[in-house]
């Protein structure tokens, strides 16, 4: 399955891979943020994951997405001069839904995500 991060104006900001999920929370890593040898670093806010499965079946979670802060402040700053850990972000699904044939969305209990 492919999973894209979208801001909360609809515009997409690239693929996402999830690398570790519990509930409604889950920790993203962005791939390919780098532009023109830039990386951009995301405001925290409201944004939304649409994950496409092998049969297209598209399942899309709005929600808040912050920083991921697994390190102390000290690490985190010595890992971030490196530059290693600034695409990974935490995100708390708020909503969810699928997209039916006519791709209209259909509400799914988000506490019942498992993903």
């Amino acid at each position: 399955s492919s999973c894209f991060l979208f801001n909360k104006d609809g515009q997409a900001l690239g693929e996402v891979l999830v690398m570790q999920s519990a509930g409604k929370t889950s920790v993203i890593r962005r791939m390919g943020e780098i532009r023109q040898g830039k990386r951009f670093l995301l405001t925290p806010g409201q944004f939304e994951l649409r994950f496409t499965d092998q049969s297209k079946s598209v399942v899309i979670l709005s929600g808040e997405l912050k920083r991921e802060k697994n390190l102390s402040d000290d690490e985190a700053s010595k890992e971030e001069s490196k530059g290693t850990r600034d695409g990974d972000y935490e995100f708390e699904a708020k909503e969810a839904w699928w997209l039916d044939q006519s791709e209209v969305r259909q509400a799914l209990p988000v506490n019942e995500l498992a993903r």
